[in-house]
């Protein structure tokens, strides 16, 4: 049996995709949360070990861009920051609050990027970041793979 649990920031969308899921005969739940905060994380591994009792696979998936030129940005910092809240730490968050778990399943975690942050697009300031997150995320799950299994 297939069984989810689903996380967005946006509750009306993310109870459509949990719709879709259970018609097709997946058990799903939806966790309303934002993964770039560490205690929304939290919610969403608690709320999938009260469900289901047990994690065993955990897909990396959420990201974010910007659509401006750098120079007309008001407030750079702040869009920074998000992009990088959203788009590396919620790797580090969810693979820290779900590694315990995932050991005991002997679980996997999948993290899923973007062509988009190779490429160089107008008004895209932020795909530089991006390129640098996108490289760094999986490079963060090859050393925690490298951690756990002592190698």
């Amino acid at each position: 049996m297939c069984r989810l649990v689903l996380t967005a920031r946006r509750a009306k969308q993310l109870e459509e995709v949990v719709a879709e899921c259970t018609a097709a005969g997946c058990e799903a739940i939806a966790v309303e949360a934002d993964v770039g905060v560490y205690e929304q994380c939290k919610k969403v591994i608690d709320s999938a070990i009260s469900r289901f009792g047990r994690i065993d696979a955990l897909i990396l998936n959420a990201g974010i861009s910007m659509s401006d030129l750098f120079e007309d940005l008001t407030d750079a910092k702040s869009v920074f920051e998000q992009i990088m809240q959203t788009n590396f730490y919620q790797v580090v968050y969810m693979s820290e609050l779900a590694l315990p778990h995932l050991k005991a399943t002997k679980g996997r975690i999948v993290g899923i990027s973007t062509l988009a942050a190779l490429a160089n697009l107008p008004g895209r300031s932020g795909i530089v970041l991006l390129y640098r997150i996108f490289f760094y995320s999986p490079l963060f799950i090859v050393c925690l793979a490298c951690s756990v299994c002592r190698i």
